[in-house]
């Protein structure tokens, strides 16, 4: 979003990528110029980029106005919470023993075998019907996903050892498919009830479509707080000290420095939109604005009105 200098227009500019086969940031940034051009704006309006938390995103924040620092960006909440979840997992619980699990929701997903398990789920526990058990792969694009496989491993593992037992749980190649251990399992057991206490909680609370940029920052700071704080016997001191810093990494960027590139420069610029652009900043940054700063922005963003001025421009003939 770029606004006019008389803070009166919303410019949105859509268009598809000058080069479909490429997507970094610098074609990003080629593509968003082509906008600009179009608009007649300049780079200097624009105030603030936020997008998922991707490498590209943030190098396409960081390119505009780049000679003055770039701009700030916030990254999508949520994503930058299931990235943070994914260190967090592999602080929790072995690489080898996720893979151990994705092997065997693998296995149980497939329509013949499904039945074998889906039996031995009848008769281990003793229910009419299979629902809440069929088996859940992680997958990199479905957020919180691994947390969603293992809580589901759990429900299933007295399943999966009596297809061991039967000698049932073979692959292709009739290879048995060994089970996770007593010990991995409650490794797992533990992994779960932690974060099901701390980050699972946090993924609902963000899918609140009510939500805004300051809640969203608001609840991230929460969670960093409550796992700083945190007394409990859960995990060893080692473990949660790693824990923290895989939050951190991606939930403060202040700690991480991740959000700090060219500092010094965006502050020192001259601004068009001192307060909205401090506010923004600030989300960036990773902190929460104060309540006079809130419903400053609140304010400004909601009683502004949309202007039809100037027209959309026309579409170029390879656009049509």
């Amino acid at each position: 979003i770029a606004f006019s200098e008389d803070r009166e227009t919303f410019y949105l500019g859509f268009r598809g990528s000058t080069d479909e086969t490429d997507a970094s940031g610098q074609e990003m940034f080629d593509s968003f110029r082509v906008v600009l051009d179009d608009y007649k704006l300049r780079q200097e309006q624009v105030v603030a980029v936020i997008g998922d938390h991707a490498d590209a995103n943030r190098l396409f924040a960081a390119k505009i106005d780049e000679e003055n620092g770039g701009r700030p960006f916030i990254g999508c909440y949520a994503h930058r919470l299931n990235l943070a979840a994914k260190k967090v997992w592999d602080v929790l619980i072995t690489e080898n023993l996720e893979k151990k699990v994705k092997k065997l929701a693998k296995w149980g997903k497939q329509p013949q075998r499904w039945e074998k398990l889906r039996r031995a789920v009848l008769a281990v526990n003793n229910v009419k019907s299979c629902k809440g058990f069929t088996p859940i792969l992680s997958n990199a694009t479905r957020w919180n996903s691994t947390g969603d496989m293992l809580r589901r491993f759990l429900k299933l593992h007295s399943a999966f050892v009596k297809l061991e037992e039967d000698g049932l749980l073979v692959d292709g190649d009739d290879v048995p498919l060994p089970t996770p251990s007593i010990t991995e399992k409650k490794r797992i057991e533990e992994a779960v009830k932690y974060t099901d206490k701390r980050v699972s909680l946090y993924f609902q609370l963000l899918q609140d479509r009510e939500l805004s940029l300051f809640d969203g920052r608001e609840l991230l700071n929460d969670l960093l707080e409550q796992v700083e704080n945190d007394n409990s016997d859960d995990l060893s001191n080692a473990k949660k000290d790693k824990v923290l810093d895989a939050l951190r990494y991606y939930l403060d960027p202040a700690a991480s420095k991740e959000g700090l590139r060219g500092k010094n420069e965006f502050l020192n610029r001259p601004r068009f939109f001192p307060d909205v652009e401090a506010i923004v900043y600030k989300l960036s940054c990773g902190s929460a604005p104060s309540d006079d700063e809130r419903e400053l922005a609140m304010k400004y963003f909601q009683n502004k009105p949309l202007s039809s001025k100037p027209p959309p421009p026309p579409l170029r003939p390879d656009r049509e």
